[in-house]
């Protein structure tokens, strides 16, 4: 089960997600739905965008779908900068894939995705 925190900082004009597990389907079109309602009300040309991904691991046949739908949100909001963050969960310490590949298959989707410019860091 996953769980995700969207918040729309104005004053220092960032958009700020926190993901953390896997997503059901269910879960991940919630997310897509809400961060497209966060998102309208704003210049997001003005704003960074800066995401942290917590334990996550390579999105599986199931999940892939929902990724790529959220990638492309993040596209066309045209943000003025693209940051991902990937660190393994705090209470296990690990990763259960390898953040290499998860940080592989992020710049896979954003290429996809046709964000070009997105920063992917690994934090271990």
């Amino acid at each position: 089960m996953g769980s995700y925190l969207i918040k729309v900082e104005s004053v220092r004009k960032e958009v700020y997600v926190e993901v953390t597990g896997k997503f059901t389907y269910e879960e991940g079109m919630n997310f897509v739905t809400e961060f497209r309602s966060k998102t309208s009300e704003i210049e997001s040309n003005d704003y960074d965008f800066v995401c942290k991904c917590v334990g996550l691991n390579i999105a599986d046949a199931e999940s892939l779908p929902t990724l790529e739908s959220a990638f492309s949100e993040y596209k066309k909001c045209e943000f003025k900068t693209y940051k991902m963050i990937v660190e393994p969960d705090k209470e296990s310490k690990t990763l259960t894939t390898s953040a290499g590949l998860v940080k592989s298959q992020l710049g896979r989707l954003s290429r996809k995705a046709g964000i070009a410019a997105m920063e992917i860091m690994v934090v271990e």
